[in-house]
């Protein structure tokens, strides 16, 4: 990957997001090992909580978010990059989708975890849906639309590129 939106600092978190099926995975693993070699790789789930919710499993869910934030944040002080399969962003765009999830879980984890980088892959609902049938391409184009409302809350676009045929759209936090 050839481009200018790559951080140059120390100690910074670099996040990827997008739908499932979108290839975040696939992402992570090229920039693990062609651009921040070594760079963990850290998620800020470490259970996936599906549906259909209940008041416990969205307790759950949370703690477990605020330990992943305090584990991201300890590793990004220790290491000079660490990237990020899935954000606060992605929390706050599945539990309010399918819960009324505990909002100051959110704020925990963005104030501990946010990326000072975000890498949004903006895959066609239609080709997510073909490689993980999990979600309907409706409910996938609902998530898509909250994604993007999220990300712009907290995050200004610095460019688009393109890797492996698919467009990726750089952010940079708002301070």
């Amino acid at each position: 990957m050839d481009c200018n939106c790559l951080p140059k600092r120390e100690n910074v978190k670099i996040g990827v997001e997008g739908i499932d099926g979108s290839g975040k995975t696939t992402f992570i693993n090229h920039l693990q090992e062609e651009v921040y070699e070594g760079a963990p790789v850290m998620h800020c789930f470490s259970k996936n909580f599906k549906p259909p919710w209940t008041t416990k499993k969205e307790l759950l869910a949370g703690i477990d978010r605020v330990i992943q934030a305090t584990r991201i944040w300890w590793a990004s002080k220790t290491n000079d990059v660490v990237l990020l399969d899935r954000t606060f962003i992605s929390g706050m765009v599945y539990s309010r989708y399918f819960s009324n999830a505990y909002p100051w879980f959110d704020y925990l984890q963005r104030k501990f975890a946010a990326p000072e980088t975000l890498y949004f892959i903006d895959i066609d609902c239609v080709t997510a849906s073909e490689r993980r049938d999990e979600y309907d391409i409706e409910t996938l184009r609902e998530l898509n639309y909250r994604y993007k409302q999220q990300i712009n809350k907290y995050y200004d676009m610095v460019s688009k590129i393109t890797v492996n045929n698919q467009p990726v759209i750089v952010f940079r936090y708002k301070d």
